[in-house]
């Protein structure tokens, strides 16, 4: 009978084992993806969300942007979401000027008071760009998906679109063997796309390093430097 009451009871806590309830806590893998307009402009919900963004620090307040502008003091590209994160990674960001700036990858919620919104942020990763060539990022897309790279190219811009190309000939045209990648738009740099040395009409071009996220095929410019 000792026996059977130890079978009995051995069952019991494998089932009790089996049925406890498991975490919810949000994980980056399984939380879905947003962009900065998404949480700028977008309708705002109580679930996580996982962004990549840049972020600039300056004087304690922290900003994650759809872009910065680098040629001098680094400074947000509209939109922008002011963020609260418990410490500010500011070991892993880079200096220039008053500012502290990099890229991250944040798990959080969108939160509205005073028609402003504030990403409040549960997990930040700083992360480093992976530099590539423009072509091995065409040719090997689906490797770099999701990452941030960064690659040197010619832009060429109108008010409609952007493209990275290899090299471009007369006029900002791409030679008939370079490879070329679509920007995300929107793209809206305007004063750095004012400096872009090329111009034909309305087309404005220039040769570049750029940062970005590499998305389905496209990449979302996160800054540009002259190369």
């Amino acid at each position: 009978m000792r026996r059977i009451w130890k079978y009995m009871l051995l069952a019991l806590l494998l089932t009790a084992c089996s049925t406890a309830p498991q975490s919810t806590q949000p994980t980056q893998s399984t939380v879905p993806n947003a962009t900065i307009n998404d949480l700028a402009v977008g309708p705002i919900t109580s679930q996580p969300v996982v962004i990549t963004a840049p972020i600039i620090v300056q004087q304690g307040s922290a900003q994650l942007a759809s872009g910065l502008n680098v040629l001098g003091t680094p400074k947000a590209v509209n939109p922008a979401l002011t963020v609260r994160i418990n410490g500010v990674p500011s070991a892993d960001l880079m200096q220039q000027g008053a500012a502290e700036y990099g890229i991250v990858r944040a798990v959080g919620i969108v939160e509205e008071a005073n028609n402003q919104r504030t990403f409040q942020a549960s997990e930040v990763k700083v992360l480093s760009p992976t530099a590539v060539l423009l072509r091995d990022l065409v040719n090997n897309s689906s490797v770099y998906q999701e990452q941030v790279v960064q690659v040197n190219g010619t832009i060429i811009v109108n008010e409609q679109e952007a493209l990275l190309v290899e090299a471009v000939g007369s006029g900002g045209v791409p030679t008939a063997d370079a490879a070329q990648i679509k920007v995300a738009q929107p793209f809206s740099d305007r004063e750095l796309i004012s400096r872009l040395p090329g111009q034909s009409n309305n087309v404005r071009y220039g040769s570049v390093v750029a940062v970005g996220l590499w998305r389905n095929k496209s990449l979302q410019i996160f800054w540009l430097q002259p190369a």
